[in-house]
């Protein structure tokens, strides 16, 4: 992600945006992410829920789907960045 960009978005003030930016920034090159919603959690300063809520709206607009406990596999993402 460009930086100009990840620092538009972090004007938001926004738990969900900040998650989300972890999320970009923690994945591997092949788009999976090795973290379970605990740790993300704890390493964005947030609570679960909010780590939670934008899982589930990943999950519901099909960008993310869970392997196992702690991995997942970040899809459709190749145009967004």
């Amino acid at each position: 992600m460009t930086k100009n960009l990840q620092e538009y978005l972090k004007l938001a003030d926004s738990k969900s945006v900040d998650v989300l930016l972890w999320v970009l920034d923690n994945r591997t090159n092949d788009n999976r992410l090795y973290s379970t919603l605990d740790s993300i959690a704890v390493s964005c300063n947030v609570t679960k829920v909010p780590v939670s809520k934008l899982f589930q709206k990943l999950y519901k607009a099909e960008f993310i789907y869970q392997i196992r406990n702690g991995q997942y596999h970040l899809i459709n993402i190749d145009g967004l960045l």
